[in-house]
């Protein structure tokens, strides 16, 4: 009885670390799934005017009034916020993400272009994307993913 006790009693104490590795590998995964989805949006896209959508689509007028346009041409950086579903919120300010935000989504997303210098032909930017999570601390207590690319002003 004491070995059954004793064995019990070390099984349970795994559970925490089991439900903080589900909880971990889900934030990863939609980490991924959001980088993927602003990536997507890029490549679509001219440099120098990137469509992003915030907030769900609706009807046509209200998805016109949601859209964002980046231009990724020139040196700059953009913040955004997307809510645990993927879905993108909107534009935020330097501030908003330095200090973190609450309602305004769970993941928060810091984009650099910088064109490639000296300049190429066809020219191009590299783009460095960080997708950060939780959303309500601050930039340095923030999880944060990297993902780097470059893209062409065809």
């Amino acid at each position: 009885m004491g070995i059954l006790t004793f064995s019990l009693v070390g099984l349970l104490a795994l559970f925490p670390v089991a439900l903080q590795t589900a909880a971990d590998s889900k934030s990863e995964t939609r980490i991924t799934q959001i980088a993927q989805s602003i990536f997507a949006d890029i490549h679509a896209s001219p440099l120098n005017a990137v469509v992003m959508v915030a907030g769900p689509a609706g009807t046509e007028t209200e998805r016109l009034e949601n859209l964002d346009t980046f231009d990724l041409s020139i040196t700059g950086t953009y913040y955004l916020a997307y809510r645990s579903d993927g879905q993108c919120v909107g534009v935020l300010t330097q501030s908003d993400y330095d200090n973190g935000v609450r309602g305004k989504g769970d993941f928060l997303v810091k984009l650099n272009s910088t064109p490639d210098i000296p300049a190429t032909t066809p020219p191009l930017t590299t783009l460095t994307l960080s997708v950060e999570s939780p959303a309500p601390a601050p930039a340095d207590k923030r999880q944060k993913v990297l993902f780097v690319t470059k893209k062409g002003g065809l």
